[in-house]
């Protein structure tokens, strides 16, 4: 049974959350008593919001006793369920674990990172006798720029930090070492481990062959650390150019090398996979193991090159998800060309989310699994994608007239339950200049892709009657699509919340919004409050309570004939559909 999007929303001027209603509900706001503080203390900037699987919405920001800065205005992050935010650290702080005049002074933007479990990590710019860059973790300093290495010779000095990824399995963190090296660590939670470091032989896998580059990629929930090395040989021994490799507890395995082959690749055809400056945004791992990436293969045909991107399985499968020059579902007069940000993003269940080009030019987000059965021809000659195409830039979107278009499309997100969630401009044709609005829209396949909010239109916000004015960047910083299934920061998590910043018309400062899912019900004593409005073949409503519900609106409740919905806790299965008239309970539809 599919599971979809319902509406559940939090509202933060700062932060807001979408409710049962299909509103906002403030979670925090410029203007509001800033918690963790002294009374007279209000937020006086919020940004960079993100979320936990757990609900968790963590925000960096300022407080300050005036909404003009003061000498009060004091840096800070927060981090905690709606309702009962607190303080991770403020400026002049200084984390458990450093010296006691390391202080904080300010998070760095972009790397705001939250557990399913909603504990918080971070890098932060720091004051004292040493201003540089560190990494802190569940509120304590991890590692810093200029201080000890850890693990190597007394005296060795951390250079600049490279990139971490978090979980609850601990901290995975890369920086350099003694002015050259790079070296990548495993801190779980308790002690910190040495995983490899360039110059060092990589005598588990290729005997005789050192690490010569070193770039730390993702972390999974199960505590498997993904890099990608560059090897060069010691003497005989033969060693790929490149490789992405994984680490846990203590074992290393390949994922994938130059000139492995897939199932059905060309005989002569060999895989690439050059460094670049977005490899960490461009690559993950899911819990299960499974990578998703994009490389080159090479030689197809004599002289011909194709952009392809994989999903290599725990298990040793390797397998297409888009070819460069495969046929646009639907639309076989046009090819699709794959881009520096082609790369995708994948589940736990191995659904799949791209980005690509028409060769019409239209932008598109594909969805799908990876192909089965692949065969040489499938690359030389590429026919039909078998992906699906979820929204096209050159066609109208929903909750738009026939005469409009997107432009300016985000990358997508996507959870466990298939879900994927973007945020785009939608502009009519008929009215180019001053038409554009902002807008985000959800949904697991094109036929149930729907918007969600836009600006300029009505919403409601702790129960009030509002206006979005402008939405900001949910994925400010990805040169890709994300996963929930990720150690990186996520503003979407299984639960179906999504949380971003935005201005309403009734107040002029940044908001941040944290939607969650349209058919969650509020629950109140034994019975349960759903939104008035049709369902969809496959929705899930989740609540506690018994099988009585009321409706927030005098309309029916509706689920179409034949849709497969189930109501959990207690589980009842309605598998015809159902309507619910107000303060009434299930009655079935004859199909």
């Amino acid at each position: 049974m599919r599971t979809l999007f319902s509406l559940l929303t939090l509202v933060v001027s700062g932060f807001f959350v979408l409710n049962a209603s299909a509103g906002l509900r403030t979670v925090a706001e410029i203007g509001q008593p800033a918690a963790g503080f002294p009374t007279g203390f209000i937020y006086w900037i919020v940004e960079n919001p993100v979320i936990g699987e757990g609900g968790h919405v963590a925000f960096a920001g300022a407080a300050d006793v005036s909404v003009g800065s003061t000498p009060q205005n004091t840096r800070a992050v927060w981090y905690g369920k709606p309702g009962q935010l607190e303080t991770a650290i403020k400026a002049g702080e200084s984390p458990a674990g450093f010296a006691a005049n390391i202080l904080f002074r300010d998070s760095i933007p972009g790397t705001l990172t939250l557990s399913d479990a909603g504990s918080i990590a971070f890098a932060a710019a720091m004051n004292g006798p040493n201003t540089r860059a560190a990494y802190l973790a569940t509120v304590a300093g991890i590692i810093q720029e200029g201080g000890i290495a850890p693990l190597f010779p007394p005296g060795t000095i951390m250079g600049n930090l490279q990139g971490f990824a978090f979980t609850d399995a601990g901290m995975a963190f890369s920086g350099l070492v003694g002015g050259s090296e790079i070296a990548i660590w495993f801190w779980d939670n308790s002690t910190t481990k040495l995983i490899a470091t360039t110059g060092a032989e990589f005598s588990d896998l290729y005997p005789g062959c050192d690490f010569l580059g070193l770039q730390l990629i993702d972390l999974n929930q199960a505590g498997e650390l993904l890099f990608y090395a560059q090897l060069i040989t010691q003497g005989t021994a033969s060693c790929p150019t490149w490789g992405l490799y994984t680490w846990k507890a203590g074992s290393f395995r390949k994922v994938v090398a130059e000139h492995d082959s897939a199932t059905g690749m060309p005989a002569d055809a060999f895989l690439s996979f050059p460094q670049n400056p977005y490899l960490r945004r461009s690559i993950s791992i899911n819990d299960n193991g499974d990578v998703s990436f994009k490389a080159t293969l090479r030689d197809v045909s004599p002289g011909v090159n194709k952009e392809v991107s994989w999903m290599a399985f725990a298990s040793g499968e390797l397998s297409p998800v888009a070819i460069d020059g495969e046929a646009v579902p639907g639309s076989p007069s046009e090819l699709i060309r794959l881009s520096t940000n082609s790369a995708p993003a994948a589940n736990a269940d191995a659904t799949t989310v791209s980005r690509a080009i028409s060769s019409t030019l239209a932008d598109m987000i594909l969805t799908g699994p990876p192909r089965q059965g692949t065969s040489a021809s499938d690359f030389t000659t590429p026919g039909e994608s078998h992906l699906e195409v979820l929204v096209r830039s050159d066609e109208p979107p929903p909750g738009f007239g026939s005469s409009w278009h997107l432009t300016d499309l985000e990358q997508p997100l996507l959870n466990n339950q298939g879900n994927i969630a973007f945020m785009a401009v939608a502009r009519d044709a008929l009215d180019p200049n001053t038409s554009a609005t902002q807008g985000i829209w959800l949904g697991d396949t094109a036929d149930n892709l729907r918007l969600l909010v836009a600006t300029g239109r009505p919403v409601l916000i702790d129960g009030q009657p509002d206006e979005l004015k402008q939405i900001l960047a949910i994925t400010p910083t990805n040169v890709a699509p994300s996963s929930s299934n990720s150690g990186q920061p996520i503003q979407l998590n299984d639960q179906g919340q999504l949380v971003f910043r935005a201005t309403r018309l009734r107040n002029s400062f940044s908001s941040t919004l944290l939607m969650g899912m349209a058919a969650t019900p509020a629950c109140s004593g034994s019975k349960v409050t759903i939104p008035a409005r049709t369902y969809a073949d496959g929705e899930v409503i989740y609540c506690i309570g018994d099988i009585s519900l009321s409706t927030l609106a005098k309309a029916s409740v509706r689920v179409s004939n034949g849709a497969d919905v189930t109501y959990e806790s207690p589980a009842l299965c309605l598998d015809k559909g159902f309507s619910v008239e107000k303060g009434g309970v299930f009655a079935a539809i004859t199909p």
